[in-house]
């Protein structure tokens, strides 16, 4: 039974990959975006060269996930995962916002 979208673990994950003569990093990107539990997968600047956002029922299915799919890619050179422990803020919308939280007055 799959369990609702919002007790899902989600894990972001850089990639540093070694992109191909003919193809640069579109090849490695094919085998990357190809599977169910990546739901968001970009080419970004800096030190790493993709990051995706990753999806499971578990911690452990995201590990699996890194250590059976992502890492015996040839194209890979190194793999950091973070994982999400509290959303604040998503696509422009506060998910809790403390400061606008309604308190009971106190009173003696």
């Amino acid at each position: 039974m799959d369990q609702p979208k919002s007790e899902r673990v989600r894990a972001l994950i850089e990639l540093e990959v070694r992109p191909e003569e003919q193809n640069g990093f579109d090849r490695a990107a094919g085998r990357i975006f190809r599977h169910d539990n990546v739901i968001d997968h970009y080419l970004i600047s800096g030190r790493y060269d993709f990051l995706i956002i990753v999806e499971s029922d578990s911690i452990t299915g995201i590990s699996e996930f890194v250590s059976n799919q992502l890492a015996p890619l040839k194209s890979i050179r190194s793999i950091t995962t973070h994982f999400i422990l509290k959303r604040y803020k998503v696509n422009g919308m506060l998910l809790d916002d403390p400061t606008t939280r309604d308190r009971l007055s106190v009173t003696p």
